[in-house]
């Protein structure tokens, strides 16, 4: 099986270089607007973002010049989106690739995970979402200082795509259920673009 880590982290963090993605609303109710994948969503109350590509990236902390982040500080935590569509060169999918559970478990199968329980997730009707999945993994960071990142990852189909956020906290941390509420909150505020 190929590895599905490496392509959602390309396709999450390092998508075309073109920022299609804009802020909107007041400080409490900010929005991450992305008119090229024809959706928005909430930006979590007093985390930073990430607008210079077409997806966003959050931060429970100020990232300063750190990105991409590999060690969170105590306390932190960081949310990525990841996007997957069209068929690779060649013409067929991976099997990872050919449904959404597929997805779902082939990545968690990428972050390490070799046995992942994969859970259905319900999302407002308003967000135009009928089916997503929600899996969690652990991930052992090899570098110093070693940690053991917790990783959530809610994937959903929507407008022929497979798209995924995933919150990453160190493994352990008191404030991880905290992180783990916002997370939901935010995703869960995914709403598509009226045109």
């Amino acid at each position: 099986m190929t590895n599905p880590a490496p392509v959602c982290y390309v396709a999450g963090v390092l998508m075309a270089a073109a920022a299609c993605s804009q802020l909107s609303g007041a400080p409490a109710e900010k929005r991450f607007v992305c008119n090229k994948f024809g959706f928005s969503m909430q930006v979590p109350h007093g985390w930073y973002v990430d607008t210079i590509g077409d997806l966003p990236m959050f931060f429970s902390f100020d990232p300063g010049d750190t990105i991409p982040v590999i060690h969170l500080p105590e306390g932190g935590a960081t949310v990525h989106m990841g996007v997957v569509y069209g068929t690779p060169k060649g013409g067929t999918s991976p099997q990872w690739l050919r449904t959404l559970r597929d997805f779902a478990i082939g990545v968690a199968r990428g972050g390490g995970d070799t046995d992942p329980v994969i859970t259905p997730i319900d999302f407002p009707p308003e967000a135009g979402i009928s089916e997503a999945f929600v899996v969690n993994w652990d991930l052992p960071i090899k570098s110093p200082p070693r940690e053991v990142h917790h990783s959530v990852m809610i994937c959903w189909e929507f407008g022929g795509m497979f798209l995924d956020a995933c919150l990453h906290y160190v493994k352990g941390d008191p404030k991880g259920a905290a992180h783990e509420k916002v997370f939901l909150e935010t995703i869960r505020g995914f709403r598509p673009i009226r045109k």
